[in-house]
């Protein structure tokens, strides 16, 4: 929640504009899924997306399965770009058959009162 609060601050004040995106992992079998096969794939999708994404972006483990990232200045259809890189890396590493998916959200646009 701090760290959405800041970036909204950024915006608000400074007209950036930011999008967000949450990537989440699915199970292939979620009866037969351990911890350490999860938490390797997380690690596995925490490495594909910090190699492809830019300085000025962020990301954040948002749950057990779900990572935040904010990714500042992007056009909304350069985003599914940027998330392809970091799905195909993530499947060449040994991420034990967990399915990535992800979902967007842009921050409401603020409009100067002058």
């Amino acid at each position: 929640a701090k760290l959405y609060e800041y970036v909204e601050n950024l915006q608000y004040r400074y007209k950036h504009s930011f999008r967000l995106s949450v990537v989440t992992l699915v199970a292939p079998d979620e009866a037969h899924t351990y911890m350490e096969e999860l938490e390797n794939a997380m690690y596995c999708m925490e490495q594909s997306i910090r190699l492809t994404i830019r300085n000025v972006d962020i990301v954040t483990r948002y749950s057990s399965v779900q990572f935040l990232v904010i990714l500042f200045e992007i056009p909304r259809e350069e985003i599914e770009t940027v998330v392809g890189r970091i799905f195909a890396d993530f499947n060449k590493m040994d991420n034990r058959g967990f399915i990535p998916e992800y979902k967007i959200a842009d921050l409401p646009e603020y409009e100067s009162v002058d």
